[in-house]
């Protein structure tokens, strides 16, 4: 993490000044190195490679039909996409023809999901995951795979009568790729390698209170050349706590449970250690002040989706954050 970083910010302002200002006022490379051996799904990951000779000359992945299912314009780097849903999660990660979708928003964003994915290239996935099956992270998911096909779907492992999982598990009932995810899982696909990591003890955790969806969260560890980028999902504290024994230093963090703040954040801050945060709150539902003054202690440069989508990009020259024009 020695790292020396370039910085691009286009049309960013810092976020923690604009709060400052406030209270004032669709529808890689790296070796993982938690405690735990990689496992597999239930139906085993798979370690995807890319043909070289089938792509077009934009370097989009190419089918039979001659439809890039690729995202132009990222060979040789990544590219993390950070919807603008508002307090709702989905985001793309593409390098070269590879293309991973965490979390797919609420039903009503899986339009605005859908109208960006087309306008990237996107027909295929090589990979969906839904973190947990609140209706801000798994609602937009049927719609989304109406347009767009998905190799493999990674969930966690439990249920409820909710209509967004029946109507999620309707969605996925027919995908030979779906997945419950029950222990530390891998995916490799070009030079994007996921290290995914469940709920160690779902029985304990439910036998603590009847609202355990946040801490069921998937969790994820993106390693992209000598980057790693970490996906929180929802936890909370109870799960924050369950994780000292992983390494979680990271460049980059999608922040849990959309800035809400709790006290094993510090923790989790701490243990990661980033450099840039990424936040998926709303103008309704801002992210907590006590969060963003965490961030600020650390000097974690902080973009919220709440003032548009967020583009980061992992190249040769660094890491660059940037709201999308």
């Amino acid at each position: 993490m020695n790292k020396k970083k370039r910085i691009r910010r286009l049309f960013a302002v810092p976020l923690i000044m604009s709060f400052i200002m406030i209270l004032s006022g669709c529808s890689g490379g790296g070796q993982g190195t938690g405690t735990q051996d990689p496992g597999s799904a239930s139906s085993s990951p798979g370690s995807d490679t890319v043909d070289p000779d089938n792509t077009d000359q934009n370097g989009g992945n190419t089918d039979e039909n001659g439809t890039d299912s690729g995202t132009p314009g990222t060979d040789g780097r990544c590219e993390i996409t950070a919807f603008a849903t508002g307090k709702a999660d989905s985001l793309l990660i593409s390098s070269g023809d590879v293309n991973v979708l965490i979390d797919a928003g609420e039903e009503d964003d899986a339009e605005l999901i859908c109208k960006r994915l087309g306008e990237k290239g996107v027909t295929r996935l090589d990979l969906m995951i839904v973190t947990h099956f609140d209706r801000d992270h798994a609602g937009g998911v049927p719609k989304i795979l109406e347009q767009v096909t998905a190799d493999k779907v990674y969930y966690p492992d439990y249920a409820n009568t909710k209509d967004v999982y029946l109507a999620f598990r309707r969605a996925v009932s027919d995908s030979s790729g779906e997945g419950k995810i029950t222990r530390v899982t891998e995916f490799t696909a070009g030079d994007l390698k996921f290290v995914i990591y469940p709920e160690e003890d779902p029985e304990s955790l439910r036998s603590k209170s009847n609202d355990f969806d946040n801490d069921m969260s998937l969790i994820c560890m993106l390693y992209y050349k000598d980057y790693r980028f970490f996906f929180a999902g929802d936890i909370e504290k109870e799960r924050i706590a369950e994780l000292t024994d992983l390494d979680l230093k990271c460049d980059w963090i999608k922040m849990p449970h959309h800035g809400r703040y709790n006290k094993k954040l510090k923790q989790l801050l701490d243990a990661c250690a980033p450099s840039y945060a990424v936040v998926t709150d709303s103008d309704e539902e801002i992210a907590e002040t006590d969060t963003l003054v965490e961030l600020q202690k650390r000097k974690i440069q902080t973009f919220s989706i709440r003032k548009g989508e967020i583009v980061t990009i992992a190249d040769d020259e660094g890491i660059s954050v940037q709201y999308a024009q």
